[in-house]
């Protein structure tokens, strides 16, 4: 069995205590209000509030983000639009001057009756 040192295990408590702590000071409005019988029910009280608080900030990141990808979608509709327009009107412009090119060659082909 391996045996660990008085100082990684003072390391080890001091990092969980960091991480509680940081946990407890993400969401303030948890406080248990309620008579625990134990240290740790109030404990598992706190961590399931704040583990509650944060799926709550999740799903608002999630809805944040799920409107700049609408967003995002709408302005690149918008621009297939335009693009849709354009080419429109270059097939037009490609068929007109299709046509007078035509015209020309068949002017140019065809003689003149003199009168």
């Amino acid at each position: 069995m391996k045996k660990y040192s008085l100082k990684s295990g003072i390391i080890l408590i001091l990092l969980l205590f960091v991480f509680v702590l940081r946990a407890f000071a993400s969401c303030d409005e948890c406080n248990v209000t309620k008579s625990c019988e134990t240290y740790q029910e109030c404990m598992a009280a706190k961590l399931n509030c704040v583990a509650a608080c944060r799926e709550k900030e999740a799903a608002e990141i999630s809805a944040k983000s799920s409107e700049k990808v609408i967003e995002v979608q709408e302005k690149i509709i918008e621009t297939l639009r335009e693009v849709f327009i354009i080419a429109q009107r270059t097939a037009e412009l490609l068929e007109k001057l299709t046509s007078q090119v035509n015209e020309k060659q068949l002017r140019g082909l065809t003689p003149k009756v003199n009168e």
